[in-house]
């Protein structure tokens, strides 16, 4: 075999949006320096009642970045079969397929069943052992689902330890989220305060992603009651679901101690939050590894995050960023203020700079070691 592959990757892929999509392209993209590589897409992710966003694609669409295949309908029995068509012509050597949740798992499993060469490496990565809001027998889905696969890629050494107790027999590797690097540099603080029209002279703690319960947004803003009024929550993403419990929440903080971008924030945007942030905090009740932490390393902007799933494998506690206990908004209150009053920042920024997170160069070359040796 030559040293150049000819992979397929079975992911969520631009023009739709949210983290996994961004991450496969960011593999994709990757990949292609040395292999031929095939993006098999969904053409349809979820059924829309079953889509709690305005949604599923992004609001600008760039020809030039669409070089995906469409062909995935999560719920399309007949597009399992003319994936699978598409991919035996395209006769891989390796298959990667991204699992978050269990929708896709009848489709994933009819495709790979579908492949015709029996030398073809079938490797899961896997951003989610267990949903975060737990479906009815998604867990004996995924692990027949991982009987069809040759090795798993975890991306957090808790993700690992979950499968290891269901399903020993499979290869796992951990390799830790890489760094998003699609977004640009930082710009100047006051041209993101002055395009986001954000008052000046804040303390600005910055809440971005999608607005889930499991976020744990709730304890954040309960936090931010007792906060003085020189602190500025900065929300920045859009509500999956109903905002009445949060506008109720926000209302009881004095006004202009707050602003929420209910939105899917664009890619070329979002540097202006990074940039005008001074912290970026997590206060996630449930997780495995988050992909917001992988955007403000990008960006040298530390940290404060709930001690939750493998968060703490990619946020150090008082090294490069702080960790507390899940809903507990007494110790986000004083871990926002403890940044602040001892100037923590500074030496966060050094350490994350001194310690890079990982880089897809990297990544890449490790996913094509480990599942071709």
């Amino acid at each position: 075999m030559s040293n150049k592959l000819k992979i397929a990757i079975l992911s969520p892929f631009y023009p739709l949006r949210g983290g996994i999509a961004q991450f496969a392209d960011n593999l994709a993209n990757e990949l292609e320096k040395n292999h031929e590589v095939l993006r098999v897409n969904f053409k349809r992710q979820y059924p829309r009642f079953l889509f709690p966003g305005k949604s599923q694609e992004v609001s600008k669409i760039d020809q030039n970045l669409e070089k995906s295949e469409p062909l995935i309908d999560s719920i399309g029995w007949f597009s399992f079969g003319r994936t699978a068509k598409v991919l035996n012509t395209f006769e891989p050597d390796l298959v990667i397929t991204a699992y978050w949740m269990p929708l896709m798992l009848v489709a994933y499993s009819r495709i790979i069943k579908k492949l015709k060469s029996k030398d073809i490496r079938k490797v899961i990565l896997i951003h989610n052992f267990i949903s975060h809001q737990k479906k009815p027998f998604e867990k004996s889905l995924i692990l027949k689902f991982i009987k069809k696969n040759d090795k798993i890629i975890a991306l957090s050494e808790t993700v690992a330890n979950q499968i290891q107790k269901e399903a020993p027999k499979p290869a796992i590797k951990v390799l830790h989220h890489p760094v998003y690097n699609q977004f640009g540099d930082l710009l100047p603080r006051t041209t993101s305060e002055e395009t986001l029209l954000l008052p000046k002279n804040k303390k600005v703690v910055l809440f971005f992603g999608l607005v889930r319960e499991y976020k744990g947004l709730l304890d954040l803003i309960t936090a931010f009651e007792q906060l003085a009024d020189d602190y500025f929550l900065l929300i920045a993403g859009e509500c999956y679901g109903s905002t009445e419990v949060y506008n109720q929440a926000l209302s009881k903080l004095s006004k202009g101690k707050y602003r929420w971008d209910n939105q899917f924030v664009p890619d070329e945007q979002v540097r202006l939050y990074f940039s005008v942030a001074d912290v970026c905090v997590l206060p996630y009740r449930s997780a495995t590894q988050s992909g917001v932490t992988a955007v403000s390393h990008h960006f040298n902007l530390p940290v404060i995050a709930t001690n939750v799933g493998g968060v703490h494998e990619s946020v150090q506690h008082k090294k490069n960023g702080i960790l507390v206990e899940p809903e507990r908004p007494d110790q986000l209150q004083k871990a926002i203020e403890d940044y602040f009053d001892k100037n923590m920042k500074p030496g966060f920024v050094a350490s994350l700079t001194a310690d890079p997170p990982p880089n897809w160069k990297d990544f890449s070359s490790a996913i094509v070691k480990f599942s071709m040796d």
